[in-house]
């Protein structure tokens, strides 16, 4: 589940001055935060942050739905591993 204008605490990138928009787990607490942007045609989530607490393959986990087909860049190398681990297109 996505949703607008969301902030994490903690979010490094909430003063961007860009809009942020949070995937929500099935529990509804915000487990990543991101810009939304296209690349090359296809949305993209932008300096994609993961809420704390949150283990990084379970937020790979939850991300393959909402946001399947997209691209996403963070600087958070356990997520980008997790996302990886899943294959392409995930």
């Amino acid at each position: 589940m996505n949703d607008n204008n969301t902030t994490s605490q903690g979010d490094p990138w909430v003063h961007a001055g860009l809009p942020r928009h949070a995937v929500r787990d099935a529990s509804g607490a915000a487990i990543l935060t991101y810009s939304l942007s296209t690349r090359e045609g296809r949305p993209w989530a932008d300096l994609a942050w993961r809420a704390p607490g949150v283990d990084a393959t379970r937020c790979a986990d939850v991300l393959l739905a909402p946001l399947h087909g997209w691209a996403l860049s963070t600087d958070d190398e356990a997520l980008a591993l997790a996302l990886i681990d899943r294959g392409p297109g995930s």
